[in-house]
């Protein structure tokens, strides 16, 4: 006979009673009742966090309510919404928490000190500003702006030793940047290292946030992911852990990492602050990746590129066109017209992403070098060099001189230059002989048209006519140069130069009423890439020029500056043949010419592309006007006027009738 055993699941004791017995005891058939009851009804789901249960309880009207007061209890509104129990009781005391901060919220007031700092007052002024076009203001505005946050950068954030140390050059890099903000623009910031970029760029990005939890920023870092995250962390601690900075910017018992579920959303690579309004903005407040990375579903207002560029990702051309590509195919993608681009970094190859940055016309740029590199100080006593260091509190003259001599000892000075000065050496050969300029010095006129007694110089041609050229910018040295040109001589006078840091619309504004009643210049020749085309929109300007008869003619600065013949090549000739005179009487000319003659030879050739491995907007500013000049000499040689000994500019006659767009 077989064996009967108890028919409750995991018992397989033996049955001896009664043929219809079935358990072996009242405690195994109440077990397995149990369990067919459970198994015959519909699961009761387990909400963790409580999020979606209280979406549930939010969705029928009074029901929260009446759960807090206690008129329902949590067990009747599981049975109503089908929930456990205790993910409704979750989801009440989430809501109590919630319901607390925006209580607290609606009664907190910034401290006046602190609501001054964060600026939000000047958001407003500075939009009206951009959009009536009024460039003077818009400047000033950005000033008080980074004004702002450097003082809230003093008060809230310490080293060991105290307050951060800030110079002049920490306030440029945060106003360009806020101009990208806010124009949707892109602005590139080369510096050498360990000069506060990074501590710098943390700070600011805690203070936009502090501003307006909206604003969502992604850091991009070299293809080590790691470094990205660090700078992530760093801005994501100060937020959770920088007491004194919440307890000021927040109300009481509230805090920037979300509670509950959402805290999933505070993590080492990314986080949202529990402020964002996540109906408006998808993008978390903060995203960091390496180099490399998609990001093709990604937005952001503000994307920062931090020493994207390494020596490891330099050393093949085939890495260096891979950096140039993702940056084209990836990151420019995911540009908005209000998406603002910062890179900052320090130069790693003549070839490098920041280089052919450097060539776009599309962005601002500020190149800082530790030392200025036309300091003419004695290099063996580091106590003269203050002012010509960038950050002489930090990082001395005699810092710069240990890496210096570090680098040439294992045959590495070009690095040193390279690294510490943004000055790559290039392969290519200078333009410019040193020799063939000096010998177009002359030693018996100084600038301007006249003597300090107001007499003309004896050896400036009477019949002289002025061009001048502008090269434009906000944030690096603005350029203007003016020319006197000669048809009796046919040839060129340098007359005056200008090379103005942090230049603008109404620095550019002086110099041409300046150069008009000094000069009778009614011609000038200003470029108008970028930022530049601000130069001929302003209003008072152009209303100026309309008034005195001052021309202001557009230049599109591109490949035509490495042509041949019309490019910035075809100046070599004329100090070749010794046909452009450069004042050399006094301390005022010598120092100008010099100035101009330095940028002239840091113009290189490279394979047929002219680049410039250092400051060159002098130089720029004086090659604009050739095209006027090309104009005069052509009709003063179709006149038939005597004296005419040979063409200014060889090959002009051959090219003169070039299309509509051509150089002329």
């Amino acid at each position: 006979m077989a064996r009967r055993v108890c028919r409750a699941g995991g018992c397989q004791k033996t049955l001896y009673g009664r043929i219809d017995q079935k358990f072996c005891s009242s405690t195994c058939k109440s077990r397995q009742k149990s369990r067919e009851r459970r198994a015959k009804a519909k699961p009761v789901p387990y909400v963790r966090g409580g999020g979606d249960a209280l979406e549930g309880i939010l969705g029928i009207p009074g029901l929260i309510e009446d759960l807090d007061s206690g008129a329902v209890q949590h067990f009747e509104a599981a049975t109503l919404l089908k929930l456990d129990q205790s993910s409704v009781s979750r989801a009440v005391a989430m809501w109590r928490r919630l319901h607390q901060q925006e209580v607290a919220a609606a009664k907190f007031v910034l401290d006046p000190e602190i609501a001054e700092l964060l600026a939000g007052d000047l958001d407003i002024p500075v939009r009206d500003a951009l959009a009536s076009a009024n460039g003077d203001r818009f400047e000033e505005l950005l000033g008080i702006l980074a004004d702002r946050f450097l003082r809230f950068e003093q008060r809230f954030f310490k080293t060991k030793r105290g307050p951060y140390l800030r110079r002049p050059f920490h306030r440029r890099w945060i106003i360009a940047i806020l101009r990208a903000i806010y124009t949707g623009g892109r602005v590139q910031i080369l510096s050498p290292p360990r000069h506060g970029k990074s501590e710098l760029l943390v700070h600011f990005c805690v203070w936009l946030i502090c501003r307006d939890p909206n604003f969502t920023i992604i850091w991009i870092a070299t293809i080590l992911k790691p470094t990205a995250v660090n700078m992530v962390g760093m801005v994501k601690s100060h937020l959770e852990h920088n007491t004194e900075l919440v307890g000021r910017v927040l109300p009481a018992d509230t805090t920037f990492r979300p509670s509950g579920r959402a805290g999933s959303e505070w993590q080492s690579a990314t986080f949202r602050v529990a402020q964002q309004d996540r109906t408006m903005v998808k993008s978390p407040t903060m995203l960091g990746i390496g180099r490399g990375t998609s990001i093709l579903s990604l937005d952001a207002d503000l994307i920062i590129l931090d020493d994207i560029e390494n020596h490891d990702s330099t050393l093949e051309p085939a890495s260096r066109a891979s950096t140039r590509r993702w940056h084209e195919t990836q990151l420019e993608s995911r540009k908005e017209d209000t998406t603002a681009i910062a890179v900052i970094g320090s130069r790693q190859h003549p070839d490098d992403f920041y280089g052919h940055v450097l060539d776009d016309d599309q962005w601002d740029h500020i190149v800082d070098s530790a030392h200025d590199l036309e300091c003419e100080k004695d290099p063996t006593n580091p106590s003269l060099h203050v002012d010509c260091m960038l950050f002489p509190d930090l990082r001395s003259y005699g810092w710069l001189r240990q890496k210096q001599r570090s680098a040439e000892s294992k045959g590495l000075g070009a690095l040193y230059e390279m690294v510490y000065l943004n000055r790559p050496r290039p392969e290519g050969q200078l333009i410019f002989s040193k020799s063939e300029i000096e010998q177009c010095y002359n030693p018996r006129r100084g600038v301007g048209l006249t003597d300090p007694q107001g007499r003309p110089w004896p050896t400036l041609p009477q019949d002289l006519l002025t061009v001048a050229g502008l090269d434009p910018s906000p944030t690096q040295y603005q350029a203007s140069f003016c020319w006197g040109w000669s048809p009796e001589t046919e040839k060129l006078y340098m007359i005056d130069l200008e090379n103005r840091l942090i230049g603008g619309i109404s620095p550019a504004f002086r110099v041409i009423k300046d150069w008009k009643g000094n000069y009778f210049l009614s011609h000038w020749v200003v470029e108008e890439n970028g930022f530049q085309r601000a130069i001929r929109q302003d209003r008072d300007i152009r209303d100026w020029c309309a008034l005195h008869g001052v021309y202001l003619e557009g230049h599109l600065t591109g490949t035509n500056k490495s042509d041949p013949f019309f490019g910035v090549t075809s100046m070599v000739r004329l100090f070749r043949e010794r046909r452009i005179d450069l004042p050399f009487l006094d301390g005022e000319a010598r120092d100008k010419t010099l100035l101009y003659v330095r940028q002239l030879l840091n113009f290189t050739d490279d394979k047929g592309r002219v680049t410039s491995r250092g400051k060159s907007d002098l130089g720029m500013a004086s090659w604009f006007p050739m095209k006027v000049i090309r104009r005069w000499s052509s009709e003063h040689e179709a006149a038939g006027d005597a004296g005419h000994d040979g063409d200014l500019f060889p090959g002009l006659e051959a090219m003169i009738n070039v299309p509509d767009g051509g150089w002329l």
